[in-house]
């Protein structure tokens, strides 16, 4: 048959039977089967001649509407597209393109062998355009014209116009590649440059040379025509004109010199002002988004009350579209997105403000979020809106910028390919057959980075391989009609046995959100629909809520079910679609054999399946109450979930939109560990600090996990050699061989450790490095001698079994193979153990300036902490003395220093004549001033300026374990003396220790100076004392010699009156003036305290002035000797308190009405507060406590004086104050009351009679420099 034949058959027949009839004629070549074929070709040929002489006897009458614009073009346009393949039609607004050409083409011929397929960028239109048509043609929607849209087909065979949107042609291309249903396309407002119509054009392009006989008929607003001529070949372009009046463009900046601080709300209600004082009308005003409409519809409403204000927005559900629409008395300002420049035609509108900004979806491919900025529209929309105003008659359009704003703005606005991820436009064009996406002729080619970013969400979806080829699950994804995350979320359900749960959450989030979030009823429609939300879960809160949906739908009526479904502030339109959505994913399921689970699934199993759809959209809570998702972004949950008042560490979000600020939308908790098991092809891993463990005897190192930048898993230790041999090796050599870092048992080994580990010590304790060779030559030994499989303890040891005694003699170090010079071997000189008050304390030598611990470390077991001074220290070690010493020659002040050069010299005469045990600082100045002449003050010693390795550290223990440590001991024992006492009090509680309770009489024979305690391995020294509890003594164990000696005079005092408490009884009774001395005591204490204080002052008056008692004769001999006296001087004593009593109080009372001033007032009350005390009988010895009521007379002389001519005393009390102010500060530091700081607090006393109060006399001779003198000394 020849090739003029078929074409022949093909130009006379239905273009729907071209495919039938091919293989009908290649079955003719068959001899077999020729006859057969022949006669079924001859039938269908017939039966589709005859169907094409229907078509055009049935062809609908058609009669063109003479008032648009269009009929006037109508003679060029039928001569334009009978001539041409591609027709570009340019028709402003208003012109009648979208209806009256399917009816030209129809007049044309053009849909008697084929439909005309028209399509819409929306469903709203192809449904709108349908009707119109229809009517037009005076035929019933679905007949002569029909739409396909989701869910919805009113076409039939025999239709000749089907109206659809841009996504239903091309899924039909999948089913037929050569569109052979349509002898016409027309590709209506080609201008919005979706996806869909870009890729459309671009197959239909590839198409056009194989179907000749196919009309091409593209429809555009009046932007840019030109670009889709030049993409066809120069095709040729008809200019309609639309059915307008003129449009006056007035400009008002939103904020100009007069108006500064205005909003865009007030300025919009400016301009209103300004068009309803020429005459009120309706008015359309474009806003960038939702939120811009909100915020100013309520203002508006208030100012415009008179009007209804309306908004209009895509997410509207249709009931509130269609108030806009609905005709009533008052006039309407429609508050609208850009859904109202080109989509909707919105009747009666006169007026346009024009904001000059829209919110455009646009794709990050650096961030790869979907963001939603408000822009400034281009040129091309601004007078898309104002045309909105020009259509019944002469309008005016406001613009809330300037007309240089206007002018600068870009002419065009970018079509969708060049601002979205690509990733379901790659999938699409893999299931057309179309070649590479970066191959492919796009009108606008898009970046080549969104390409990137396209298959790298592929690649995260498993959907391509590395080469970009599509893989079986890319293909798989591609069939379903969702976006493909969703898709992927879907075929991962299906592995996971939850398919059922995926298919609901899909199918809710492939349709506008089903609840009113219209502005009067969002708050309502949030609410209601908390009782099915989730705590946990988003995804959770869509699976309850359609279980109910199901629920309600069986018991109800479908008209009972919309009411029910209006009361929930659901959108029965949206519900329906969402359950459409859920048949056709069912069914897209059941044709991929998925596998439908037969019960309910586990949840964590759900957001796992959802989890493989949306891997980069995980975020945790960082410690600032950020959530950091992938790519070091930061996001915050939408504040419509569930999830937005809680903080779950981990979250995972269906999408993050930015709006200003990143938010995630649809969120649930998220396991780590998810991401962990099923996200592997996009773990990022980094593997740090390879370092050697000791235990398993391996290098191991730290991994983290990343998820595109996030950490998903840290510190996850593993073994390092799998992953880095070479390096595991170094590692194993130099810090388990050399480092000494390996526990093993292979002789040699051990041996080289020791030898190694015995001069290294040698090193620290001399402060060199140069003894020991270094450990990279350590490192080398064993580096050359081991094969470079070694990377670990067990490939080690079993490569050790197989060595000889050679070979294992070859890998022994010796002496003269560690050594880098000679050395002798000297112990004394760097001990290892320090005696010191009967104790040996372990030493530790670190050289290491760098170290905290360099120099010598003292460990000092905490029960014995409080024995010790800083001064028992300050001769370090032998080895280290002479070098100290010259570094304290060299801390003093320069006048001193230069007396003492060279220095090395004198700190090696200096060290040679110190003697231990006594002062170092004392020494160094007295033999300095023996070799020069020059007298060092103590104070003049700055151990606190010379290197810390000079000082001895200190470290506290405790069971063997270091608790604290300092190179003072002073400030360890502020913090841990009363721990260290405590220790030492349980220490010293044994059964072997002398201590006793419940002592009344000297039974216990001659107690020790001190004791030593064996106690958990260590030594204690301890030193015994008796302790006064009033009613009976005890022996206990101090830590120091001067605790015992303030403890043990009471208890012999008590002792001693419990041998004579007759006396005492009477005493008690009968001492001399004691009721009012009680009653002048009150202040302090009881009558009862008082006696007490007066009977034990005179008991050490009487029996203890001389040396204490050691033992039971020298005790009995001191009573029998004083008792006599005993009364007498009980009574002379308790004369002195109350004289002294007296005396107190007479001072303190001239104290309160003198006009001395305030400084001498505080001296002398701070003066009586330190004679007369509670307990001062007792606590002031008998020789100071008989000069009290001197004092007090002198204060009274000082009184009369001051008051009289203060100017001696004014020039003598700052001397006294600074004077007993060193006093305090030196008895604050001090360690008990020594007898040279004793003898300093009462000679200021005296010190202050010589100032205040001559011509009384002192005790002896007193001066201002004796003081100071003794101070000196005191410290």
């Amino acid at each position: 048959m020849s090739v003029s034949f078929k074409h022949q058959i093909f130009k006379q027949s239905a273009l729907a039977d071209r495919g039938q009839l091919l293989k009908l004629l290649h079955r003719t070549r068959d001899k077999k089967q020729a006859l057969q074929a022949r006669q079924k070709l001859s039938r269908a040929i017939e039966q589709s001649i005859q169907t094409v002489e229907q078509r055009i006897k049935n062809r609908p009458l058609v009669s063109l509407n003479r008032d648009l614009p269009f009929y006037d073009k109508r003679d060029d346009l039928k001569q334009v597209i009978s001539d041409n393949q591609v027709v570009i039609v340019c028709g402003e607004t208003g012109s009648g393109k979208t209806t009256q050409l399917p009816q030209i083409c129809i007049d044309l011929g053009l849909a008697d062998r084929g439909k005309i397929g028209h399509t819409q960028p929306r469903r709203l239109a192809a449904r709108a355009v349908t009707s119109r048509i229809a009517e037009e043609l005076n035929t019933p929607p679905g007949e002569a014209v029909g739409y396909k849209i989701r869910f919805s087909d009113t076409t039939n065979p025999h239709s000749y116009v089907k109206l659809m949107t841009d996504g239903i042609l091309l899924a039909e291309i999948q089913n037929d590649r050569w569109l052979n249903e349509y002898q016409t396309l027309i590709i209506d407002e080609a201008h919005e440059r979706s996806l869909n119509i870009d890729l459309l054009l671009g197959y239909i392009k590839t198409l056009l040379p194989r179907r000749p006989d196919l009309k091409l008929i593209i429809t555009s607003a009046t932007i840019d025509p030109e670009r889709f001529s030049r993409y066809f070949n120069d095709a040729p372009m008809v200019m309609v004109s639309g059915r307008t009046y003129p449009v006056e463009v007035r400009y008002r900046p939103v904020t100009d010199e007069e108006q500064k601080d205005r909003d865009r709300t007030r300025a919009v209600m400016d301009a209103l002002d300004e068009l309803f004082k020429i005459s009120p009308q309706y008015t359309l005003v474009f806003f960038a988004g939702e939120r811009q409409i909100r915020e100013a519809a309520e203002k508006i409403t208030r100012q415009f009350h008179q009007y209804d204000v309306l908004p209009l927005y895509a997410r509207l559900s249709n009931e509130q579209q269609q108030r806009i629409f609905k005709q009533g008395r008052r006039r309407k300002i429609i508050l609208s997105t850009n859904v109202a420049e080109t989509s909707l035609t919105v009747p009666g509108i006169h007026y346009v403000i024009d904001t000059g900004l829209a919110r455009i979806s646009r794709y990050s491919w650096r961030a790869k979020v979907q963001r939603l900025p408000v822009e400034k529209i281009s040129r091309a929309s601004a007078n898309q809106r104002s045309g909105r105003c020009g259509r019944i008659a002469a309008g005016i359009c406001i613009r809330l910028y300037d007309e240089e704003d206007f002018d600068n703005r870009a002419e065009f606005t970018e079509p969708e390919i060049l601002r979205t991820n690509l990733a379901s436009v790659i999938l699409q064009m893999d299931s057309l057959r179309v070649g590479h996406i970066r191959d492919f002729e796009f009108i606008d080619p898009p970046d080549a980075r969104l390409i990137s970013d396209g298959y790298r969400l592929l690649h995260e979806l498993k959907a391509v391989k590395p080469d970009d080829t599509v893989t079986r699950l890319g293909k798989m994804i591609s069939r379903f009609p969702v976006d493909p995350r969703l898709a992927r979320m879907l075929i991962q359900a299906s592995e996971f046995g939850c398919l059922n749960e995926i298919m609901i959450i899909v199918s809710v989030l492939s349709v506008q959100d089903p609840r009113d979030q219209s502005v009067e009823n969002r708050q309502a429609a949030n609410e209601r629909f908390k009782q099915w939300q989730d705590e946990k879960s988003d995804f959770t809160g869509w699976l309850n809520l359609w279980r109910e949906i199901n629920t309600q739908k069986k018991a109800l009526s479908r008209n009972q079910f919309a009411k029910w479904c209006k009361k929930q502030y659901l959108s029965w339109l949206r519900v329906r679609e969402w359950q459409d959505i859920y048949q056709q994913i069912r069914q897209q399921a059941r044709e991929l054999k998925l596998n439908f689970n037969s019960s309910a699934a586990d949840m964590d199993l759900v957001h796992r399946a959802v989890l493989s759809g949306i891997p980069s959209h995980v975020a945790y809570l960082d410690q600032d109450g950020l959530y950091k998702t992938t790519r070091g972004r930061e996001t915050a949950i939408f504040p419509a979930s569930a999830l937005a008042r809680k903080t779950p560490k981990w979250i995972m979000a269906f999408s993050l939109i930015d709006t200003g600020r990143l938010y995630a939308h649809v969120v649930s908790v998220m396991n780590p560990q998810w991401a962990m098991s099923d996200l592997q092809h996009l773990h990022q891993y980094e593997y740090y600090e390879p370092h050697w463990q000791q235990k398993q005897g391996r290098v191991a190192a730290y991994r983290n996990t990343r998820l595109y930048g996030l950490l998903i898993e840290g510190g996850k230790r593993v073994n390092y050699a799998s992953i880095n041999q070479k390096e595991s090796r170094e590692i194993f050599i130099r810090e388990a061989l050399v480092e000494g870092r390996y526990q093993t048992h292979v002789d040699f080994i051990r041996a080289n450790r020791k030898l190694i580990d015995f001069y290294r010590g040698q090193e620290e304790r001399e402060r060199r490095r140069d003894l020991l060779i270094g450990e990279d030559q350590i490192y080398d030994f064993y580096d050359q001698r081991l094969p470079a499989s070694i990377v670990d303890a067990v490939s080690f040891e079993a490569w050790v079994k197989s060595l000889d005694a050679g070979t294992i003699k070859n890998l022994t170090l010796f002496e003269q193979d560690v050594l880098a010079t000679e050395h002798e071997k000297d112990t004394s000189t760097y001990p290892e153990i320090l005696n010191i008050r009967n104790q040996a304390l372990r030493l530790k030598y670190i050289f290491d300036p760098a170290d905290e611990a360099d120099g010598v470390t003292v460990f000092i077991p905490l029960a014995v902490l409080n024995q010790f001074e800083d001064s028992d220290f300050d001769f370090l070690v032998p080895g280290l003395l002479k070098d100290k010493v010259q570094a304290l020659i060299k801390s003093l002040p320069k006048q001193l220093r230069k007396n003492f050069i060279p220095v090395p010299e004198f700190a090696l005469a200096c060290t040679e004549a110190l003697k231990p045990g006594e002062s170092l600082f004392n020494q160094l100045s007295e033999q300095l001033q023996r070799m020069t002449g020059v007298k060092v003050a103590i104070d003049k010693w700055r151990p606190d300026k010379i290197d810390k390795h000079f000082l001895m550290r200190y470290c506290l223990q405790e069971d063997g374990v270091a608790i604290a440590s300092s190179r003072s001991l002073e400030q360890l024992k502020a913090e841990y003396s009363a721990l260290a006492n405590q220790r030492f009090e349980q220490q010293v509680q044994h059964a072997g220790s002398i201590s006793r309770e419940g002592i009344a009489s000297w039974d216990f024979g001659r107690l020790p100076e001190q004791v030593e305690l064996k106690q958990n391995g260590s030594v204690i020294t301890a030193f015994p004392a008796l302790v006064d509890y009033q009613d009976s003594v005890a022996i206990e164990m101090f830590e120091t010699p001067q605790d015992a000696m303030f403890y043990h005079a009471g208890g012999i005092a008590r002792l001693i009156a419990f041998e004579i408490r007759d006396s005492i009884r009477y005493l008690r009774k009968n001492l001399p003036g004691i009721e009012q001395s009680a009653l002048m005591y009150v202040d302090f204490g009881s009558r009862q305290e008082l006696i007490e204080d007066i009977i034990m002052a005179s008991i050490f008056d009487c029996f203890l002035t001389d040396k204490l008692p050691e033992q039971e004769s020298e005790f009995n001999a001191v009573i029998n000797d004083n008792k006599a006296e005993f009364i007498a001087t009980a009574n002379r004593t308790a004369e002195l308190v109350h004289k002294i009593l007296r005396l107190y109080r007479e001072v303190r009372q001239r104290l309160q009405n003198s006009n001395m001033t305030q400084e001498h007032l505080d001296d002398c009350r701070e003066q009586c507060e330190y004679l007369v005390y509670e307990g001062f009988v007792h606590d002031i010895p008998p020789r100071n406590l008989i000069r009290l009521p001197v004092y007090f007379q002198a204060m009274l002389k000082r009184l009369d004086k001051t008051e009289q001519d203060p100017r001696q005393a004014d020039r003598a009390l700052p001397v006294i104050r600074e004077l007993w102010q060193q006093y305090l500060e030196l008895e604050e530091r001090a360690e008990g009351a020594t007898e040279k700081l004793q003898q300093l607090r009462w000679m200021i006393e005296e010190f202050r009679i010589s100032c205040f109060a001559q011509p009384m006399k002192t005790r002896g001779s007193v001066s201002e420099n004796k003081i100071r003198k003794l101070i000196d000394d005191v410290r």
